[in-house]
């Protein structure tokens, strides 16, 4: 540690990406940093921008990613802004110029027919679009905000599409949502006339893998009200990390019931006693 600088720690300069990363895991001297960087930083002025567009720097913006965005050589957008000495240094509020003219997304028209939602630690495109049972690509054409697919900021705000499709009448779509980090999620639908189901989850750990002498995964339909159980059990599939089942309903499922995905130790058990590692509460 190096006690004769403002903080207690000598911290490389930061850029835009490595500051959301700190703020997001509220390291403890970020704060005084903040300040110090502020005071000393002298942010750099736009040159003339002539025939361009000049572009207010984000917060998860770097030049790479506006490139992207706004489909120019990386190389043409840094020869356009000579007065940035460093290209991997850029920070909110500073102006930079892009060439030729450009069209930002207006917020009010941004995910206009879909849900926003915010990123929190551990989600991927993937885990969000199957939790919300939309496809990847569908996904990616709702978000061109979104230079890497692969890359999403923890608070960021995306959206989620509406679905086209129309469920068969009696039929219902339910996401089920992770309870462990590592695993992508799961969805169920419910046949409400025939009191039958069908299960999908993904990416479930091997069960060898995971503490006690489990030999089976199950999804159970609870009902609170009666206190009652039913259960389907799940396999796996000829597709790596997808588990599935299908099974009949041997519960009241009318008023509100919860679901739950369990590794349990036994073929012969009439309710879960293993760790919950996919649920849905309420949700029928």
């Amino acid at each position: 540690m190096y006690y004769k600088y403002q903080v207690p720690y000598e911290i490389p300069f930061m850029n835009n990406y490595q500051m959301s990363v700190m703020q997001n895991y509220q390291m403890p001297y970020l704060q005084n940093y903040q300040t110090s960087y502020s005071q000393n930083y002298q942010m750099p002025c736009p040159i003339e921008c002539e025939n361009g567009t000049i572009y207010i720097v984000r917060p998860g913006d770097t030049l790479f990613r506006i490139a992207n965005r706004y489909e120019i050589d990386l190389r043409i957008l840094m020869e356009a802004n000579p007065q940035i000495t460093n290209p991997n240094i850029i920070v909110p509020g500073q102006q930079i110029c892009i060439p030729g003219e450009i069209t930002p997304i207006p917020p009010e028209k941004f995910c206009e027919n879909g849900e926003i939602y915010i990123v929190k630690i551990g989600d991927s495109l993937f885990s969000i679009a199957n939790e919300h049972g939309v496809t990847v690509k569908d996904m990616i054409e709702a978000n061109p905000q979104i230079a890497d697919p692969n890359v999403i900021e923890i608070g960021s705000k995306i959206c989620i599409p509406a679905l086209d499709a129309q469920l068969p009448e009696g039929i219902i779509k339910i996401c089920l949502i992770p309870c462990l980090i590592g695993i992508f999620g799961g969805t169920v639908y419910i046949d409400m006339i025939g009191k039958t189901a069908y299960v999908a989850t993904f990416k479930l750990p091997n069960i060898e893998e995971l503490e006690g002498d489990f030999c089976t995964y199950w999804m159970w339909v609870y009902n609170p009200k009666l206190e009652a159980y039913s259960r389907i059990e799940l396999k796996n599939s000829i597709t790596k990390d997808i588990h599935v089942g299908y099974g009949k309903i041997e519960i009241d499922i009318e008023e509100c019931v919860d679901i739950l995905v369990t590794p349990e130790t036994s073929t012969i058990t009439d309710k879960p006693y293993g760790p919950i590692l996919l649920r849905k509460n309420c949700a029928i």
